[in-house]
């Protein structure tokens, strides 16, 4: 809960959490992947999908007497697709900012600024929980959520220690 809050506050914050534990940045990723995909999954299992090709095979599927197995298998492939796309949003930000600070004189890790960007991302995470049920604007909420959370990582980028200068003797 203490990340949360931290993670929408400043990046300043973000900067400072770059030193986390890998463990502790996963829990805090994989905590989010679970609540996207049940929502994602609340969205299916009550008919909310607006893609028609889904809704023929759920109801071929009910209708041929498998009923239980499109639940389960719905649940399992939500959560593999959820996490496959957050680790690549996680990774694809990392680079972008990695690209946009190299000029800059920031002693930048790319491990440090993954760990950062995964924080960084809650607002993202936010807006995947939310845009399945939007059915006009899921699109802009994705854009607008993928540009706050490259300028979070960005800010929280410039808080992050110089790097040393070698010195000629």
């Amino acid at each position: 809960m203490r990340l949360l809050q931290e993670s929408l506050i400043s990046p300043k914050t973000l900067a400072r959490h770059r030193l986390l534990s890998i463990g502790v940045v996963m829990r805090y990723i994989f905590c989010w992947i679970t609540i996207i995909t049940v929502a994602s999954f609340a969205h299916f299992a009550l008919g909310f999908t607006g893609n028609e090709s889904l809704q023929s095979i759920k109801e071929m599927m009910i209708a041929s007497g498998m009923q239980w197995i499109v639940y389960p298998f719905a649940a399992i492939f939500l959560f593999v697709s959820n996490t496959l796309l957050i680790m690549s949003h996680i990774s694809l930000l990392t680079a972008i900012t990695m690209l946009i600070m190299r000029p800059f004189p920031f002693r930048i890790q790319y491990r440090q600024l993954w760990r950062t960007t995964a924080l960084a991302m809650t607002i993202h995470y936010i807006a995947y929980s939310v845009a399945p049920f939007i059915n006009d604007a899921s699109m802009i909420v994705y854009i607008a959520a993928f540009i706050v959370t490259l300028g979070y990582s960005l800010r929280a980028a410039m808080h992050f220690p110089p790097a040393r200068r070698n010195s000629v003797k």
